[in-house]
């Protein structure tokens, strides 16, 4: 396997923003994370493109992550999960993110780790494998009731201009005014200023 960027990470300020990366190894990584902060708002992953063929996974939380903010980040998959959580901790975030795998999961968790915020983001899957948390959730109101959490969220294709290629948004995407502003994060991985509600995405 091949993790295009792994961060390990103890201290309480991070930030990974405005990238586009890539993963194309079979059971490969786009992003892998375990770390280790107090307060979402220091510890960031924003505005990012993060495009994977074949089994690769787009993001991987690993080993113990507190207090991550995952913030606006657009991942793309073909067969691995956009986002997989094997991990534990407490107190991070997931707001406004774009998770869509062809056949895979969107979100597929077996480890611990627990949001205090997740809402306003779209998982997608072509395959009907919407998410894993506890067991499967074929559809969004299936998970919503499972974990009290993904309100205002969507679960339709965000068509993307190029599922691998391009990660910006077509203009008929109904992602388009879906998003909410966060404390902090004005414009897009492009620098383009954000509208009230978010419309651009990552």
């Amino acid at each position: 396997s091949s993790i295009a960027v792994d961060i390990a990470h103890n201290a309480n300020l991070l930030q990974i923003i405005g990238n586009r990366i890539t993963a194309t190894a079979a059971n490969g990584v786009g992003l892998q994370l375990m770390v280790d902060g107090l307060i979402p708002s220091w510890q960031v992953v924003r505005n990012n493109m993060i495009a994977c063929s074949g089994s690769a996974r787009g993001i991987q939380l690993t080993g113990t992550v507190n207090g991550l903010g995952m913030h606006y980040n657009s991942v793309s998959t073909v067969s691995g999960f956009a986002l997989n959580i094997t991990a534990s901790g407490s107190g991070n975030e997931l707001i406004g993110n774009i998770l869509r795998s062809n056949t895979g999961y969107a979100l597929y968790r077996t480890g611990g780790l627990t949001f205090s915020q997740a809402h306003h983001d779209l998982l997608w899957s072509a395959g009907g494998n919407l998410a894993f948390w506890g067991g499967p959730h074929s559809d969004l109101p299936c998970l919503q009731a499972a974990t009290g959490q993904f309100g205002s969220s969507l679960s339709v294709d965000p068509l993307f201009v190029d599922d691998f290629n391009d990660l910006h948004l077509q203009s008929n995407s109904t992602c388009t005014g879906q998003g909410i502003a966060i404390p902090g994060l004005s414009d897009d991985l492009d620098g383009d200023a954000r509208s009230l509600p978010a419309a651009s995405a990552p």
